[in-house]
């Protein structure tokens, strides 16, 4: 399971804002990526700045926040077939469990 801890972004009174006169969407919340029994900060992926260079939101537990560069984790699960074989897309020194063992639990809004 996925630890989806929320944090209010530093721009949701804007991204409300927005909202309303429909301007495009950001998100209003960064929700954590890593798997629910990771130590430390939680992260959320925001973009891709060039291969392997990648842009996170970091947060502890009292909400401080801050945004890091850095790659991918990179691992692959050799045990799956080659076609379906796909790379770890968490942080490169993410605690425990790579994307593929994380399942996501967030309830769907459609």
């Amino acid at each position: 399971m996925r630890c989806n801890r929320a944090l209010r972004t530093p721009w949701s009174d804007v991204v409300a804002g927005g909202w309303r006169r429909g301007a495009p969407s950001l998100d209003a919340s960064f929700l954590c990526e890593l798997a629910h029994d990771h130590g430390g900060d939680h992260v959320d992926y925001l973009d891709e700045l060039a291969a392997e260079v990648h842009v996170w939101a970091r947060w502890d537990d009292t909400g401080a926040c801050r945004f890091v560069v850095m790659p991918p984790c990179g691992v692959v699960d050799h045990a799956l077939d080659p076609v379906k074989r796909e790379a770890c897309h968490l942080t490169a020194d993410h605690s425990s469990g790579h994307s593929w063992q994380v399942t996501d639990d967030t309830p769907s809004l459609d």
